[in-house]
């Protein structure tokens, strides 16, 4: 039932759990209006379609007092994948879509998306920046996101590692080790 609301904080996958493979050639991403991702999040979950929209924490100031607030805030805006085995046009009628977009190569969305959750499980800060940064392609080679391969860029004594996330045209970084990386061959 599109169009119903949870009143809570909406979950980052739906089911929760659920692996990205389960629904392999369904995924789909929603091209959403400006900060409709998390009440679209909950008509998905209303309905019963598997989505995956991940959320950080972020800081910001009060307009009127200036104290810090938290929030979470979507890692992608105005995106949302979900996996739908039917036709989608009743979503549309939630007034909050610009566009689907279908997802060609289903199998490297699905990485995509388990590197994008791995790197958010990690717990370390993570940046996000529009398009691929320069570098070379790196494996991780040690700590809680080894095997995970994607660009590196060094910043002095320290460097950055970069996941990219084709479809969304941007690309994820946190802060890593030097001695964690190790070139591709």
């Amino acid at each position: 039932m599109i169009g119903s609301s949870f009143a809570r904080t909406p979950l980052q996958q739906w089911p929760p759990g659920r692996g990205f493979s389960a629904d392999l050639g369904r995924w789909k991403v929603a091209w959403l209006k400006p900060r409709h991702e998390k009440a679209f999040a909950d008509e998905l979950r209303a309905a019963d379609f598997p989505y995956y929209l991940p959320l950080v924490e972020r800081t910001h100031r009060r307009p009127g007092n200036g104290k810090p607030k938290k929030a979470l805030m979507p890692l992608f805006p105005t995106y949302l994948s979900f996996a739908a085995a039917g036709p989608t046009t009743p979503l549309y009628q939630t007034g909050r879509i610009i566009r689907i977009l279908p997802v060609g190569d289903q199998e490297r969305f699905i990485e995509d998306l388990q590197n994008v959750l791995r790197l958010l499980t990690a717990g370390l800060p993570v940046e996000v920046h529009p398009g691929l940064c320069p570098g070379k392609m790196v494996r991780i080679v040690q700590g809680p996101l080894k095997g995970l391969t994607g660009l590196v860029e060094r910043l002095g004594d320290h460097c950055r590692f970069w996941i990219n996330v084709e479809l969304f045209n941007r690309s994820v970084a946190v802060p890593m080790p030097c001695d964690h990386l190790a070139p591709l061959e």
